[in-house]
């Protein structure tokens, strides 16, 4: 939460990329926040609402700023699209913060990161390169016939950095020398009927480095052994034959129980059971890693549910790693922690499957008698997805789960809240630590 000097303040709820059906369309961001004042408490009305985004998180001059008129509903939130007045001329091929500032009060800090998705309005371009900014292939500068080339100005490349000529004369050259000079198959020399031999000068080349003899009759031997019979046996020396070698078998497995090909799927099969067939692997979708996702939830975002009663204050111990709930009048209150999805998981339908919660309480009296997890939907609705209504009473830290038997569907904003019973007493002596506070959630 931060406070600025008119008393207001904005909670970011949810902050992503409007889906489109490609990148190069106008480039709109969804925003989604809450004005509350100096107490925290939400502050319905009609602001004007200045949006800037700048590519340092604490200085630099804004790259885009637009002014809207935002009206919160009863809870002081709102909802608006980023760029409808004002082009978003910007790459989005580096690090961007948005800053927030209502009316004619200082801009708030510190500012908020852009989320990911946005990014995807540089997908058109090649390290933040426009297709004019690189080289083209040209045409062949009026040599009719000759293929296209690339050229740096009126330089040809393969001249500026191969050093080898592209003349025509030398195209029938390897590294300069011409057909003859290689070792070329020569005539059978006379020899009516025999296949063509290679040849240095007069010497048949098999003859001199390979000592065998190349007469038609010795064709189907190896170092003048027979190849082996028609039963598939064959030679290990001169007149002796091994027998059923299974020369077309791994380990004496046949081709067909071998695997054959490897298919990406949602689970890893393998048949048949010796570890040999068809082999399926588990497949990772590109959009992030499947199976369940466990979100961290910082109480120190929590906020009063009660506007108009300042019944609670919330102080954050930083160093211990918990939120203090301190009642003021000693009455029941409640307070809403909002949960913020990973952007990966914007757009798949996910359900809720448990909370878990680390608490304690100061001394014996005070306790949480209301655990919930509610579900904003876009329509302005809300329904509860988990409710618990246990006593939680622990002096000392004690970590509690709810695990629904049917984990319900999230769609919308969800905030998690807890009912605080304090009996009347108010003061140090009754106060409530919130710890860490962890949701599943999952397809």
């Amino acid at each position: 939460m931060k406070s600025i000097s008119k008393g207001y303040a904005i909670t970011l709820i949810l902050f992503l990329l409007l889906g489109v059906g490609y990148c190069g369309v106008s480039k709109i961001l969804h925003f989604q926040g809450r004005v509350t004042d100096i107490n925290g408490k939400p502050d319905p009305g009609k602001f004007d609402i200045t949006f800037s985004i700048y590519n340092s998180s604490t200085e630099g001059t804004a790259l885009w700023t637009e002014t809207q008129s935002v009206t919160t509903d009863e809870n002081g939130i709102y909802s608006i699209l980023l760029g409808t007045t004002s082009s978003i001329d910007i790459d989005f091929n580096e690090d961007y913060w948005l800053g927030v500032k209502v009316g004619s009060d200082d801009e708030m800090t510190p500012r908020f990161r852009l989320a990911r998705s946005a990014y995807c309005f540089n997908s058109d371009r090649l390290d933040g390169k426009d297709s004019t900014e690189f080289m083209d292939i040209v045409d062949d500068y009026g040599r009719s016939g000759v293929a296209l080339n690339l050229y740096e100005g009126s330089i040809k490349l393969c001249d500026k950095y191969l050093g080898i000529t592209t003349k025509a004369a030398d195209s029938d050259k390897l590294d300069g020398m011409d057909s003859t000079e290689f070792l070329v198959p020569a005539g059978d020399f006379g020899r009516s009927g025999v296949t063509t031999d290679l040849y240095e000068s007069g010497t048949k080349l098999s003859d001199k480095y390979l000592g065998k003899t190349s007469k038609a009759s010795d064709s189907d031997k190896l170092d003048g052994y027979n190849s082996g019979n028609s039963s598939g046996q064959i030679p290990i020396n001169n007149g002796t034959l091994c027998a059923n070698l299974n020369a077309d078998k791994l380990d004496g497995k046949d081709s067909s129980q071998l695997v054959t090909k490897i298919i990406a799927g949602d689970n890893i099969t393998i048949d048949p059971v010796e570890g040999i067939g068809n082999v399926t692997i588990n497949s990772i979708s590109s959009a992030g890693p499947s199976g369940d996702t466990q979100i961290m939830v910082s109480p120190m975002k929590i906020i009063d549910e009660d506007r108009d009663k300042a019944d609670l204050i919330f102080t954050a111990d930083a160093a211990n790693g918990h939120l203090i709930v301190h009642p003021v009048t000693g009455s029941d209150a409640r307070g809403y922690i909002p949960v913020d999805i990973p952007s990966y998981l914007l757009g798949k339908s996910q359900k809720l499957k448990s909370i878990s919660v680390t608490y304690k309480i100061n001394n014996p009296g005070p306790r949480i008698n209301d655990t919930r997890v509610i579900c904003f939907k876009s329509d302005g609705t809300k329904v509860d997805l988990i409710g618990d209504t246990t006593d939680r009473t622990s002096t000392s830290y004690e970590n509690y789960s709810i695990n629904p038997k049917t984990p319900p569907l999230i769609d919308g904003a969800i905030s998690i809240r807890f009912s605080f019973c304090f009996s009347g007493g108010s003061g140090q002596s009754n106060e409530i630590y919130i710890g860490m506070i962890s949701i599943t959630i999952g397809e």
